[in-house]
């Protein structure tokens, strides 16, 4: 399903641009050559229908071929971060069992450890595949998949906890598809910036998928670099830019010599984690656009974007369902709420998957009566739209008293000597729950001052018992709070 639909626009336009990376211009054509080579390797390498295939490349169009050469031997995808470490490939390996590992000489130093690291352990290590689109080979001709043939291979993010396997099929995939094109109206003129990591549901999504599912020209940049990103956006005329806070804010603050020009560009959003109404506010009156928010996950795809015209007023807003998705809001007794009572947010789409393989009770907590919880509290207001205003597997219990992290934070957020604060849950020697609060000082700073400024402003059950200080909050390549290094 979806090679077919990426060979029909081969088929329509092979001579335009499909990815555009550091000196490479990459036609349709050549791109479909170079994934049905690499597909023919694959074969070769006894590739069958629904065998895993380990992607280990970074963005560009090596990642891209790659992908495509997965999806068309029938293989499943299943993107890894460059960034991992030894220990994390070592497990995310042994987790996805992959035939094997597609990567670059570039990365070798960096696999070959770790395939020796399986053998180590007693297990027979995938084979390595150095990624090489001009070798010849006979094509493969494997038979169109089902719509319910698994395609893709990631795993959540695993901010709070060990990651967790997600599959989605094709036909999961193309639904996603459909729903963003028709929310966004995606056009084959359209050119695509993606900086955000390819290996993420955000990239992948918003970014590969959008584009070359709909005859569009994807731009990559291989990582975020802030100059370099408003040089891209300008000179290769970027008519859609996802991205994720923190490149926001960095692009206004990016001194530069002369005015940027962006009138290509018609829509910007930003997904993975909150954005502020300051960084709407203050990168609209510096480019002359509004970044919106776009909400969604690993599990489904993206669910809401804001589109509004007037989004002044509800710039904090995540948007309106893109149909046929659907969000509910719950209380603690699985209830449905009404407008603009918070709870736990829900999502039923047909983008999304049914359950973590292999692990029943995590899928039992988080898939229910056909809805998927990602663990968001938030609300809906007349208009339909979604605010998501917290994590409800953040949520502290203090002696049977609930504490949102988000409400500690917003008032520590407000002593100017502080630059990041993340507030979360610890436990005493005793067993019993506490507040932690871990913050980045823009100057010297002492936990005294940090208690001053919640004095009257929290409940005395909401205070913090523990304050550090660090350099830095630890954060995933999309800027996700990674509150696991916290505790």
């Amino acid at each position: 399903m979806l090679w077919q639909r990426f060979a029909n626009w081969v088929k329509q336009a092979p001579h335009r641009e499909a990815v555009v990376a550091a000196s490479l211009r990459v036609t349709y054509g050549h791109l479909c050559a170079a994934a049905e080579a690499l597909s023919a390797r694959l074969a070769l390498h006894h590739v069958r229908p629904g065998d895993p295939v380990a992607l280990f490349l970074p963005n560009g169009v090596g990642f891209v071929t790659g992908f495509l050469g997965i999806l068309r031997s029938g293989g499943v995808v299943a993107p890894l971060s460059t960034h991992y470490q030894h220990e994390e490939l070592v497990a995310y390996l042994l987790q996805t069992q992959p035939h094997i590992v597609l990567t670059d000489t570039e990365r070798l130093s960096q696999i070959t450890p770790v395939l020796e690291a399986l053998k180590d352990l007693g297990e027979s290590p995938p084979k390595l595949l150095l990624l090489d689109v001009e070798q010849d080979a006979k094509l493969a001709s494997p038979l169109p998949p089902d719509p319910g043939h698994p395609a893709l291979r990631q795993y959540s993010t695993g901010s709070t906890g060990k990651p967790k396997p997600v599959i989605r099929t094709q036909g999961q995939l193309i639904a996603e598809i459909e729903h963003f094109t028709h929310a966004v109206s995606v056009m084959p003129r359209d050119r695509i910036l993606a900086v955000v990591p390819l290996f993420h549901a955000h990239g992948i999504g918003n970014g590969l998928l959008a584009a070359l599912m709909n005859g569009a020209t994807l731009v990559i940049l291989e990582s975020f670099n802030p100059r370099r990103t408003l040089a891209a956006l300008q000179n290769e005329r970027i008519t859609i830019y996802p991205g994720v806070p923190f490149m926001f804010k960095l692009l206004i603050e990016t001194q530069v010599r002369n005015a940027v020009d962006l009138s290509c560009l018609r829509l910007c959003f930003s997904a993975g984690a909150p954005l502020s109404a300051e960084i709407v506010q203050r990168f609209y009156a510096q480019f002359g656009i509004y970044v919106r928010q776009l909400y969604g996950s690993t599990e489904t795809g993206s669910v809401t974007l804001n589109l509004d015209a007037d989004i002044e007023t509800s710039c904090e807003s995540v948007g309106r369902v893109m149909p046929p998705a659907e969000v509910a809001i719950f209380g603690e007794l699985g209830m449905p709420l009404p407008v603009g009572q918070a709870g736990e947010v829900g999502i039923r789409s047909p983008a999304m998957t049914t359950g973590y393989p292999c692990l029943p009770d995590a899928t039992a907590a988080s898939f229910r009566n056909g809805f998927f919880f990602p663990g968001d509290v938030g609300h809906l207001d007349a208009q339909g739209r979604l605010y998501v205003t917290g994590r409800a597997t953040f949520f502290i219990n203090v002696a049977g008293q609930k504490v949102d992290p988000a409400e500690v934070e917003r008032v520590i957020a407000t002593h100017p000597k502080v630059r990041e604060v993340v507030v979360l849950g610890i436990l005493d020697p005793s067993g019993q729950e506490r507040v932690k609060a871990v913050i980045v000082p823009r100057e010297s700073c002492e936990p005294s001052e940090i208690l001053d400024i919640c004095q009257g402003k929290l409940a005395d059950y909401k205070l913090p018992r523990v304050i550090t200080f660090r350099d830095e909050i630890p954060k995933s390549p999309l800027g996700k709070v990674l509150r696991k290094y916290l505790q």
